[in-house]
């Protein structure tokens, strides 16, 4: 378990960006044996993906000023909370 300021502090600085698609990946291997290999073929370029733009995306981040990139979080949880309520009032 890392405690909270740390875990803060590492986001900030990338070096927990990426970890998710690492996850994917083995949750994909571990389930590969029940599925047909259509499925496991879509999810290998869908993981391969997913793991292509956590890297592109970590160079990215990497090269923002912590300024900017606190900027971005707070505009991706602005458009998130709005496409929420959206979604919310429309159905």
């Amino acid at each position: 378990m890392v405690p909270f300021g740390v875990v803060t502090l590492m986001c900030v600085y990338g070096a927990l960006l990426g970890g998710c698609a690492g996850g994917d990946s083995s949750v994909t291997q571990s389930a590969g044996a029940a599925l047909p290999p259509a499925t496991i073929l879509r999810g290998v370029i869908i993981g391969s993906s997913l793991m292509i733009g956590a890297f592109v995306g970590k160079l990215v981040i990497l090269r923002t000023s912590s300024t900017v990139f606190q900027h971005l979080l707070d505009a991706l949880m602005l458009c998130s909370g709005i496409s929420l309520l959206l979604a919310a009032f429309t159905t």
